[in-house]
């Protein structure tokens, strides 16, 4: 627990509690001082072997079960018992229908709502400290985005988070990843738990994957017309939690239905401090240069383009968070904001045509939607994805 009365963390709590749930309140606190245990156990014991030897293991024990493993640690079995054998509560079918209503909306509007959204929510929480204190900002926009898209490609997938399937041991790889980084940030004196909490905390988790990839975004596109039946929507809530819960998050903090998740995050908005020193630079910084379309076309185009394209997501960041927050992260104001009424109106045309059957099945679209955001992302691998070898910018990836 924390040593200080009031972490600077946190915003007035006794109000917050006065006006929502009190039990989530307190889960949500407890939750930014705990840590994924058994990662950083494993992360412990894969310093132990030989250089790489941990993450081969790893891979084996995803790919092909933890008897496939010679003399497996007991913290590796640990680690990966629910992804090897997903608990009683998950319904893999469900989290495959997800994945279709996660599609269903489009390549381009999931990259828009991974920008303006998911990512533009994150920088502006606790989350992105420690994207700051790596520093490199307008540097590594471009890359985070890249590799985010890669993995929520991936993991989205229909079939991909069963046993066994790429998208799951990507996510379980995260998972590590993050206990690497958060190995790494205890150690280097630059972070404050008192205040902070846990560096990357099951909280974090929780938050990136129920509010910042699932509540946040969807609501987002519905207010741009993507119309969602109640099914999809708890369809959608379930596939963020399984992979929440990949992620290291306990399954009993994890919403049961879309209205918990959305209680969620408006509980969580309020007992978050939003004012977070250089946010609004790593939030500039995604909006601006994350598509890296100034290093893709020519000079004369590329300035031209990446500024248009920055405040058109400027444009959706601050519809969906609002003026209050938006003015304290700097996300300009800009003119492009009078085409969203234009977008929201081809968005709803759209939905209307496939009410009426004018539209292919979702399944079918969905197959178009990801063949397309594959090539797609195909285009934009001009570096190499981040992995645990790559250790030139992240030492703490080294074990």
């Amino acid at each position: 627990m924390p040593a200080v009365a009031h972490p600077s963390r946190f915003g007035d709590l006794d109000e917050v509690r006065r006006r929502y749930d009190p039990a989530t309140v307190d889960m949500i606190t407890r939750s930014v001082f705990e840590s994924d245990t058994a990662a950083d156990r494993l992360v412990e014991r894969f310093a132990e072997l030989p250089g790489g030897a941990g993450w081969r293991m790893l891979d084996v024990a995803l790919r092909d079960g933890i008897d496939a493993v010679t003399e497996p640690p007991a913290e590796l079995a640990a680690f990966v018992q629910d992804a090897i054998t997903p608990p009683d509560w998950v319904d893999l079918e469900l989290v495959d229908r997800g994945a279709v209503a996660w599609w269903r909306a489009g390549g381009p509007l999931q990259l828009l709502a991974l920008t303006a959204g998911s990512l533009a929510y994150g920088y502006s929480t606790s989350f992105a400290r420690p994207l700051l204190i790596t520093g490199r900002l307008k540097e590594r926009a471009g890359r985070r985005l890249g590799e985010t898209a890669n993995w929520v490609l991936l993991a989205t997938r229909p079939g991909q988070l069963h046993p066994g399937a790429e998208g799951l041991r990507e996510t379980v790889r995260i998972r590590l990843v993050h206990a690497l980084i958060r190995r790494h940030l205890r150690r280097s004196g630059e972070w404050d738990t008192a205040n902070w909490g846990e560096p990357i905390s099951v909280g974090d988790t929780l938050a990136t994957g129920i509010i910042g990839f699932c509540a946040y975004p969807i609501t987002g596109l519905q207010r741009l017309g993507v119309e969602y039946s109640a099914e999809e929507l708890e369809a959608m809530v379930h596939l963020w939690s399984w992979i929440s819960h990949l992620q290291g998050v306990p399954h009993e903090y994890l919403p049961k239905t879309w209205d918990e998740a959305v209680a969620l995050w408006h509980t969580a908005q309020e007992v978050e401090e939003v004012r977070i020193e250089g946010a609004d630079q790593l939030v500039h910084a995604l909006l601006f240069h994350g598509l890296g379309i100034d290093a893709v076309f020519p000079r004369p185009l590329g300035g031209p383009l990446s500024r248009a394209a920055g405040y058109g997501m400027a444009a959706v960041a601050r519809d969906w968070m609002g003026d209050e927050r938006a003015d304290i992260l700097h996300v300009p104001h800009s003119r492009l904001a009078a085409g969203i009424p234009v977008l929201r109106a081809l968005i709803r045309l759209r939905e209307r045509l496939r009410r009426a059957g004018l539209a292919p099945s979702d399944e079918r679209l969905v197959r178009f939607e990801l063949f397309a955001a594959n090539h797609v992302m195909a285009l934009m691998r001009s570096k190499p994805p981040m992995t645990p070898g790559a250790t030139a910018e992240k030492p703490a990836l080294a074990t």
